[in-house]
């Protein structure tokens, strides 16, 4: 039942592919084993009716482009869609058994529609890029979008004007307005809105060409699996102008069966995301540093976005368990972060650093630990919470941009999970999510060009 590949590839047979319809390949293909590779200069032209990949891995340097037809991605394992050069597909279903997932290792471009019948799609840092009448459906708690290393959807309305109830691309973002908006764009993340994993699992970046005096209304729909340990009777949105400091902006309306939060009167648009009003989105902290400055090192720090917080304790230890508190320093409480620097008089050569943050109500959190003495901090690869039960966050810091692979092994050495993670100069954050895993110890692996670094998860 299997078709050949027509025109320049007689007799080339794929492995776990029907192709029903016309596939035209020129340039260079390799079909091996549970992969398909599309080298540098080849082509696949599809020109409609079904081609499914059943447990195949979709790797194109080349170019990969489907005018009309059904790709659907089936099978019981996860499989994977990048490469250097171009995939456009169609129209994509999802129907793979749950909870096997396509994960995507660089841009995916979709045409018409992307319906979901089983299975994920993992963004992994990419984006899923929708054509101006693309749209996902059928999303749902078992078969969805998820990323939440990063990545987003992105899709666009040209020339929008007094939209009711417009949903872009059903991405979600429902917007009416009686203003002309001009040019839409929505970008959709899986990610919560902050490195501390508050907020739901799902953020709104929305781009009208117009941006003011809209007196829009918003409907955020969510998803149950997106909630993220947030109590959906008692979610409001929330704004940002930067996707880094976040005000309190209310509800209108939530409804928890249909899964939605409205707000009427809203003059502009730009980041939003759902959270509890008294789960505020706190404290997002950038960067962190010691450089011998004479005869004192002096810390420095920087936050992204502060709500409700009292002063930070700056404590130093030279185990890492045992701690004093050098002094402290008040909180600005500023929405858009702020920086802060603390002198540390009598410096040591070897020793770990951490923030006590204290908030208003004298709750007391602690930062990552922090290792350096008098000379540059560089953030060691840690996880935390450690035990954690939900969700872990894996934390590293560079000097240098660097693309590393994220590897999660079990007590008898098997993957339980895996991520490319484009690392940035500074620090970097990756959301590990932990629920179905066994109790017990796990291993993190981080795979670097200049090597390997490693370190212990305690899952209760």
């Amino acid at each position: 039942m299997t078709e050949p590949l027509r025109k320049g590839a007689p007799g080339l047979v794929l492995p776990y592919v029907l192709a029903v319809g016309m596939i035209i390949l020129s340039g260079k293909l390799r079909a091996q084993h549970t992969e398909i590779v599309v080298q540098g200069g080849g082509t696949v032209s599809v020109t409609g009716g079904f081609t499914i990949l059943k447990d195949v891995d979709l790797h194109c340097d080349g170019q990969w482009q489907s005018s009309g037809g059904i790709t659907l991605f089936s099978g019981e394992r996860g499989t994977s869609a990048g490469g250097s050069g171009t995939i456009r597909l169609w129209e994509v279903q999802m129907g793979k058994s749950q909870p096997a997932t396509l994960t995507l290792n660089s841009e995916l471009q979709v045409a018409s529609a992307v319906d979901f019948k089983g299975g994920f799609i993992e963004l992994n840092g990419q984006e899923l890029q929708l054509a101006a009448t693309a749209q996902l459906n059928g999303e749902n708690d078992q078969s969805r979008i998820t990323g939440l290393q990063g990545g987003k959807v992105v899709a666009s309305a040209s020339g929008v004007s007094g939209p009711s109830q417009l949903n872009v691309g059903n991405v979600g973002a429902m917007l009416t307005s009686s203003a002309n908006l001009g040019n839409l764009t929505v970008n959709r993340s899986q990610m919560p809105a902050t490195s501390s994993g508050i907020g739901i699992q799902r953020t709104y970046f929305i781009q009208p060409q117009n941006n003011t005096a809209l007196d829009a209304t918003l409907r955020f729909y969510y998803l149950d699996a997106e909630l993220n340990g947030n109590d959906a009777t008692t979610l409001n949105l929330w704004k940002s102008v930067d996707g880094i400091g976040w005000t309190l902006v209310g509800a209108d309306t939530r409804d928890t069966t249909e899964h939605y939060v409205e707000k009427t009167d809203i003059a502009d648009l730009s980041y939003w995301t759902l959270a509890d009003a008294s789960n505020p989105l706190p404290l997002k902290l950038i960067s962190f540093s010691a450089v011998c400055a004479g005869s004192y090192a002096l810390i420095e720090w920087k936050t992204g976005t502060e709500s409700q917080l009292n002063d930070f304790l700056v404590q130093r230890s030279t185990d890492g368990t045992n701690w004093s508190t050098l002094g402290s320093v008040d909180a600005t409480n500023a929405a858009e972060g702020a920086s802060y620097s603390f002198k540390d008089v009598a410096p040591q050569q070897d020793c770990f650093y951490r923030l006590e943050t204290v908030d208003r109500d004298a709750t007391v959190t602690y930062s990552p630990v922090f290792r350096g003495g008098c000379s540059d901090i560089a953030l060691p690869f840690l996880v935390y919470p450690n035990p954690a039960v939900s969700q872990a966050v894996a934390q590293i810091s560079l000097r240098q941009a660097a693309t590393g692979k994220l590897q999660v092994l079990s007590i008898s050495g098997q993957t339980v999970y895996e991520a490319v993670w484009n690392l940035q100069p500074g620090m970097n954050q990756m959301i590990i999510p932990v629920p179905g895993w066994a109790s017990g110890s796990y291993l993190l692996r981080l795979v670097l060009p200049d090597g390997v670094q490693t370190t212990q998860l305690i899952k209760e």
